[in-house]
């Protein structure tokens, strides 16, 4: 800055350095003080918080629900599994090889007697959307007994079904039995086994399903050969 410069700048700067101080802007220079911090909103982290606390404590409550079961109830609860998870595959595929005999028996044709396993599908599917709600109702245990009675007594219906109709609606009732209880197994695996033993479990349960599938035929073929449909 050359002198011309400073010449025109120096009353300013002697103005600033006169002008004096008070006490109260001292004492908040010495003392180091600033402004106060802008508030932040604490809504969102104390939500946060809650749902943190409450899902540990449901986690805590899952966990001495699933030490509530021994080890031989779990083996138990899974056998029961794997047979009610076997009911709707087997209700189909060993229907096959008898649909000629039926269909005799019955004095009608194949396409009806095919029929029957159209109607049970559309039936066991639609079955599986009401009844994992009243499962969460009414409890898995009732729920199940009742899909089992519903399926055991539409099966003596469908062996003294006197034509092809009341096969079908014996048929269609059947297969919501059992897709009652297809679905409930799979909530009952996720309420009583821990995760290792869930996945297996699930493992186990999906990979006896292609088996049942593969031997049901056969198995229908040999009762319908000694025994009739």
């Amino acid at each position: 800055m050359n002198s011309r410069e400073t010449t025109e700048f120096e009353p300013l700067l002697k103005q600033t350095n006169d002008t004096p101080m008070d006490d109260t802007t001292l004492t908040s220079m010495n003392a180091g003080e600033c402004s106060p911090p802008a508030k932040t909103d604490t809504t969102q982290i104390e939500i946060s918080s809650a749902h943190s606390a409450v899902n540990n404590m449901e986690g805590k409550d899952k966990l001495e629900d699933m030490s509530k079961y021994s080890r031989g109830k779990q083996v138990l609860l899974f056998t029961i599994m794997l047979l009610v998870n076997v009911l709707g595959p087997l209700s189909t595929e060993a229907q096959v090889p008898a649909l000629q005999d039926i269909a005799v028996d019955l004095n009608t044709t194949s396409q009806w007697v095919q029929l029957t396993i159209t109607i049970y599908m559309l039936s066991f599917g639609a079955s599986q959307l009401f009844f994992g709600t009243l499962s969460d109702m009414y409890g898995r245990r009732n729920t199940l007994i009742a899909g089992l009675v519903i399926y055991v007594a539409t099966n003596a219906g469908c062996a003294l079904a006197p034509n092809i109709a009341a096969l079908n609606i014996f048929r269609a009732i059947q297969a919501m039995g059992s897709g009652a209880g297809m679905v409930i197994v799979y909530a009952i695996a996720r309420d009583v086994f821990q995760q290792d033993d869930r996945t297996r479990v699930l493992g186990i349960l999906g990979g006896l399903r292609p088996i049942v599938i593969a031997a049901s035929p056969v198995f229908g073929g040999s009762v319908t050969a000694f025994l009739g449909w």
